[in-house]
């Protein structure tokens, strides 16, 4: 049996694998930086602050999963937006959704996946903790998709340049996309339902049309310039708290 069969049997979340360390992640990188410095204006916020980037040993920006206590969590889905790329670890969503809340929020964002990456890590949560604190499934873009190999995971967008057929045949019509999309996010309400607080929401328009839900429109851009800003994670938080009182 290979790992991934065997680890998803046992309920484990899936692997990171975005580069990241203690001061960059992804597009924010050194050379984006410093590009990005002669672009900016005098008083750009990140010209004189630093931002840190802490994750567990899986890759995630959040505590060891052995060390979550997961009945009185928020646990928190999504893609880079949420994961907060170019963000230091006190502007993500999450830190502020824990303090507006008071509760301890877990921040399951992973760099450049998709909504089946949430749903994976939806029903590993499932088998992990039936009712935790509330679910919040920020879905990312339809046009993204996972594929599962013998030992690891390859996540494909429309920046994939090499994903071969399956990307292809994944994208080819908005239809196959769109319908995986529909039924995910339905099976995921399914799966929370009448066990714990469920919330989602989407920063892209044609995701949040496609399934109903509420879509965020972003107001400030984060140290990368690609991905939201503090200000957009701030508001976000508060939609969300609000949502789930």
């Amino acid at each position: 049996m290979n790992s991934l069969v065997n680890d998803t049997k046992i309920g484990k979340f899936l692997p990171i694998t975005a580069r990241c360390d203690s001061l960059w992640a992804s597009t924010d990188d050194e050379s984006n930086y410093m590009r990005n410095l002669k672009s900016q204006p005098a008083d750009w916020y990140y010209r004189d602050n630093t931002i840190t980037y802490t994750t567990n040993s899986m890759g995630y920006r959040t505590q060891e999963f052995n060390d979550i206590d997961w009945e009185k969590s928020i646990v928190l889905f999504g893609c880079s937006a949420v994961f907060g790329v170019g963000l230091d670890d006190s502007n993500t969503i999450s830190h502020y959704l824990s303090q507006i809340t008071g509760c301890p929020v877990v921040n399951m964002g992973a760099v450049g996946t998709s909504i089946q990456f949430s749903f994976h890590n939806n029903i590993m949560l499932s088998k992990l903790c039936r009712s935790p604190k509330a679910v919040v499934n920020i879905w990312t873009a339809i046009d993204r998709c996972l594929y599962y190999n013998k030992e690891s995971i390859q996540n494909s967008g429309p920046w994939s340049t090499s994903s071969g057929d399956y990307y292809a045949n994944w994208s080819a019509t908005g239809s196959h996309a769109d319908t995986n999309a529909v039924l995910l996010s339905t099976a995921s309400r399914q799966l929370w339902k009448n066990s714990t607080k469920y919330y989602e929401a989407s920063f892209f328009k044609p995701t949040a049309l496609l399934l109903d839900i509420p879509v965020i429109r972003p107001i400030d851009s984060a140290r990368d310039l690609v991905h939201v800003g503090m200000n957009t994670a701030r508001i976000t938080a508060r939609y969300i708290a609000d949502a789930l009182a």
